[in-house]
């Protein structure tokens, strides 16, 4: 269910066994030693160089991907998505507040995978921090995703974000 400034977020979006799998195709792709930061280890992108420029795997979304992207569909959660990345946190790591660039289409998704983390969400005085949890899916659209920061605060362990975009 999507709340009045267009969040929506689903406790356990994917199976255990589904996320063991997806842990499993991703920890064979290799960190790209020069993007690692204090931000994030490794970013991988899949789909067109838009709108992001850099990290890009492949033009095409690799079917492990697809298959959620479609599931996103069949659930109504986003339109289909023709971006996706994938973003490896380790611990401490986070990533400071922003508004995603708007050419990352009206729907922003993310699936985590790994350690729970925390992402806080603030517009001038008013904030408030969502608890994400192994197998979870954060949507955001409408308010939230145009007017208000998000961030994702330092994690407590290995984590990995599958975020989704409608470009």
């Amino acid at each position: 269910m999507t709340n009045e400034l267009g969040l929506q977020f689903i406790s356990e979006f994917i199976s255990e066994e589904k996320e063991k799998e997806l842990l499993s195709i991703i920890q064979q792709y290799k960190p790209i030693e020069d993007q690692k930061s204090h931000l994030r280890n490794s970013v991988w992108r899949f789909g067109p160089k838009h709108p992001y420029h850099n990290n890009n795997l492949s033009n095409e979304i690799p079917f492990f991907l697809q298959e959620l992207a479609d599931k996103l569909v069949e659930n109504q959660i986003s339109d289909i998505s023709q971006s996706v990345s994938i973003n490896e946190y380790i611990l401490g790591n986070s990533m400071p507040p922003h508004i995603d660039n708007q050419n990352s289409g009206p729907v922003i998704t993310i699936i985590s995978l790994g350690c729970e983390s925390q992402m806080k969400f603030a517009k001038k005085e008013e904030s408030f921090i969502i608890d994400l949890p192994r197998r979870s899916l954060i949507s955001m659209s409408g308010e939230i995703r145009n007017q208000w920061t998000h961030e994702l605060l330092p994690v407590p362990g290995h984590r990995f974000s599958i975020i989704f975009r409608c470009v």
